[in-house]
């Protein structure tokens, strides 16, 4: 469907800005992910099918759309470092969405030629949702910092401060590198203009 396409391009938007620190990146990320989960979650069985709502596999389509949604939680709250970080969504999901991709694979093949469209659509997004849910499982938040940081002494004391907050020295020491780094490139700014 041409709205599931353009949340879709919002959100990938908002993840590439994001990572190129564009101010805004991340609410967009944020409202794009959210809201691509939200209609899967409730409106599943308008996305799922062609034309008419008749031609579809209801069975299919509903535990389908919650098992996509979770797993769009999941990447999001793994992209955000939030608590818990999607780590069981991501888990469900990684599980989950091959089920429905086998799943629909047989029935696809015992299918009528009105249903041909439905399971072809479940198909590439039951592909796309097992290969999302299966990269973000097996990536590690500290790997996604260090893609977002580029700089490596940055990205480790984010991750320690992050997931070990509760360790005032963590936060401490990233506040200092940080405080560090803004006194350099403002002494290199004023080098610069004179």
């Amino acid at each position: 469907m041409r709205t599931e396409r353009i949340i879709g391009l919002i959100a990938l938007a908002g993840l590439i800005l994001k990572f190129m620190h564009v101010v805004g990146g991340m609410p967009i990320m944020i409202i794009g992910i959210s809201t691509l989960g939200m209609l899967y979650f409730g409106f599943s069985f308008y996305f799922f099918s062609e034309k008419k709502l008749a031609n579809q596999n209801i069975a299919l389509t509903i535990p389908s759309g919650i098992i996509f949604s979770i797993t769009l939680f999941g990447i999001l709250y793994k992209l955000q470092y939030w608590p818990g970080h999607g780590y069981y969504n991501l888990f469900f999901g990684f599980i989950a969405c091959p089920g429905i991709l086998v799943a629909t694979y047989f029935l696809e093949k015992n299918s009528v030629d009105d249903m041909a469209v439905y399971y072809k659509r479940m198909m590439r997004r039951a592909i796309a949702f097992s290969l999302l849910s299966a990269v973000f499982f097996f990536t590690s938040s500290e790997t996604i910092l260090k893609i977002q940081c580029r700089d490596p002494v940055m990205a480790h004391l984010k991750y320690m401060a992050y997931f070990y907050g509760e360790n005032p020295e963590n936060i401490k020491n990233l506040d200092k590198y940080v405080h560090v780094q803004d006194s350099l490139e403002n002494l290199k700014d004023r080098k610069s203009s004179k």
